[in-house]
């Protein structure tokens, strides 16, 4: 069930028993009379809308075309340097990202897809499937009756018991609590919508609104065929020669490559654990780059301010990039106290997802492999993952008893990083192990972990030893994970990363086989 923990600093949300007679049959009948009627609602065989957005000081449009059956979708945003497509077909999420790269939308894509089969038509309150009713409660004064919609990312519904309107939409997701407040609402061809939406990011401190400018219904005969696909566009990479090696530093559990950023050279950290290719802001300013927007990404030691900026080109290990648009943000500020080093740039997902990427750790090299053209060695152990936030997880066990969801990151030093909530909830002997106290950088700041032994990890049927591990103050989408594999134990093998199977190879040295 939703967790409604932290919402009390929004509103009075104390439930109460509603009157007599007041059932989730009252409210849901209530709700869809409000929209328009059942009968108008299950009239509705497609939906076309545009609306006029504002985030983070940057303007934009998002514009969706919804089909009720076959069931499918297509949502096109776009705010200020940012644009971001997705098409549902089936059970099928795909995402065009700001770069252009097409890829399988992952997990949250399919959460979003459960999500739009549920509400877009509004077949959850038409069938009453997943409902709950939590009972009444207080909203600014105004009475509301709350359902629960309970689905992979659960939904309370607050309905104003006079207006049988929602008042307000409350999630929690990747470790964050949501609301949408929508607003001034009016009909359109015998349907209620609202013609504006707030949304509340209240652990980020962050706020975006929309302005509806149309919205159609039942004119799928005016949608062209197109609409429902999803073309890259043209290819912005470029790679010389695939299968090449390329020489990097190992230094402190990090990857270090040279690359050239607009023509100037820089430093860089390649990081699995990126879910954006970032530019230090100081470098940017060197480089006369403007940055758009004032978002906020979460991380390790907390959430931290970034924007956008366009680049040109950088090219690192052979690959010729084109028209990027990295997040930029304080890098160096923030790892240079504890590296040492003045870094420039973070290759991160928009860079890796690519290639497939191999990364000799005992020979120090890094090649670049067009997709498709890798084949691995015998013995490589293979490993199965999920693509979520544009990161790769997947499954383990901790010393033959505790299963586990890690995050693949090749920007973490030392070997297994476990969340306190999993250790809190889940750890069982672990936690009672003798620790050591250490501070670490990372994107959004330090963080304090504290440093204990691990015997074995066992990943894909093998098992491998661990070594020196942590425990780290998860928070935001970190919440959503277990813990981290990072490169005290990757640095032993040659890792191969695939973003289209999505997961890793790891390949032992001769004569160091898995066990």
């Amino acid at each position: 069930m939703l967790r409604m923990a932290g919402l009390s600093a929004l509103f009075t949300l104390t439930c109460c028993s509603g009157p007599e007679g007041t059932d989730l049959n009252d409210t849901v009948g209530s709700y869809l009379n409000a929209l328009g009627g059942r009968e108008t609602l299950l009239g509705i065989q497609s939906v076309h809308t545009v609306d006029s957005l504002n985030m983070a000081g940057l303007s934009g449009l998002s514009e969706a075309w919804w089909v009720r059956e076959p069931f499918m979708g297509r949502v096109r945003v776009s705010l200020g340097p940012v644009e971001q497509n997705m098409l549902f077909r089936g059970d099928s999420v795909w995402s065009l990202d700001r770069n252009g790269n097409l890829a399988p939308a992952g997990q949250e894509g399919l959460s979003q897809l459960e999500s739009a089969r549920a509400t877009v038509f509004n077949n959850a309150f038409l069938g009453v499937e997943n409902l709950e009713y939590l009972g009444d409660s207080l909203i600014a004064g105004e009475r509301v009756s709350l359902v629960l919609l309970d689905l992979e990312t659960p939904v309370v519904y607050c309905i104003s018991r006079e207006s049988g309107l929602p008042v307000a939409l409350i999630t929690r997701a990747m470790g964050m609590t949501m609301v949408q407040y929508p607003e001034d609402f009016t009909v359109v061809d015998g349907v209620t919508i609202a013609l504006s939406t707030r949304d509340v990011l209240p652990e980020m401190g962050m706020e975006s609104t929309s302005r509806n400018i149309l919205t159609e219904f039942n004119t799928a005969h005016l949608f062209h065929d197109s609409i429902f696909s999803l073309i890259p566009g043209i290819p912005d990479w470029q790679l010389t020669v695939s299968g090449t090696p390329e020489p990097f530093q190992l230094h402190g559990g990090h990857i270090y490559l040279s690359v050239r950023v607009n023509g100037r050279e820089a430093l860089a950290v390649l990081d699995s654990g990126a879910g954006a290719t970032l530019l230090d802001s100081a470098f940017a300013r060197e480089l006369g780059l403007l940055s758009e927007g004032a978002f906020r990404a979460q991380g390790l030691g907390g959430s931290q301010e970034f924007s956008f900026a366009p680049v040109d080109s950088y090219e690192v290990a052979g690959a010729v990039l084109r028209g990027q648009m990295p997040a930029v943000l304080p890098i160096r500020d923030a790892f240079l106290p504890a590296t040492g080093r003045s870094i420039d740039m973070i290759l991160g997902y928009d860079f890796l997802s690519r290639f497939i990427t191999e990364i000799d750790y005992p020979a120090g090299t890094l090649t670049l492999h067009r997709p498709g053209e890798y084949t691995p060695p015998p013995g490589a152990l293979r490993v199965q993952g999920e693509l979520s936030m544009s990161l790769i997880s997947f499954e383990a066990v901790i010393e033959d008893s505790i299963p586990v969801t890690l995050l693949l990151d090749t920007g973490a030093g030392g070997a297994l990083h476990l969340t306190r909530t999993f250790m809190e909830s889940r750890g069982g002997a672990l936690a009672d192990r003798p620790y050591r106290e250490s501070r670490v950088e990372a994107v959004g700041g330090s963080g304090t972990v504290r440093l204990f032994e691990v015997e074995s990890l066992t990943l894909a049927g093998a098992t491998i030893p661990c070594g020196e591990s942590s425990v780290f103050e998860d928070t935001g989408p970190l919440s959503r994970y277990d813990g981290i594999l990072g490169s005290g134990i990757l640095s032993r093998y040659t890792l191969v990363l695939d973003y289209s199977m999505p997961g890793f190879l790891l390949i032992p040295q001769q004569g160091s086989p898995f066990r």
